[in-house]
């Protein structure tokens, strides 16, 4: 086992999996056209979902600063999770009834907004408190 020297930080393969996913995905959304959109989103999600697990999986240690954003990475995780389950059902359905899941798939990711300004607040009120120690 190798170890690492004071600073340096923990590699981790995960987050290039996720990171590289809406690539894949931007490729199959290019058969619809407008590919600088599709390019330009999966960069933006990729590069999300990329930094959501990085910082999950350097939490797991014991003394990380990463820790305390765990609820942050979930958050945005699962919205970039509903963003995507979002693009696939309006590529593939097109009838505008209850029966298509691009309503609902919608509706999930307008659920994920509550948590995430929720976990946005925290982190604004915790940097308020660090701010006024100093």
């Amino acid at each position: 086992m190798q170890s690492r020297r004071k600073g340096e930080r923990k590699r981790v393969w995960q987050g290039w999996l996720f990171g590289l996913l809406p690539f894949g995905l931007a490729i199959y959304y290019m058969q619809f056209g407008a590919y600088l959109s599709n390019i330009v989103a999966a960069a933006l999600t990729g590069s999300l979902q990329w930094y959501c697990v990085n910082g999950l999986m350097m939490g797991r240690e014991k003394i990380s600063p990463m820790k305390k954003h765990r609820a942050l990475f979930l958050t945005v995780l699962a919205y970039t999770v509903c963003e995507h389950l979002t693009w696939i059902a309006s590529c593939i359905w097109w009838e505008a009834s209850l029966d298509n899941p691009y309503i609902w798939t919608d509706f999930l990711l307008t659920m994920t907004f509550p948590p995430l300004l929720l976990c946005l607040r925290q982190k604004r009120e915790g940097e308020k408190v660090i701010n006024e120690n100093q």
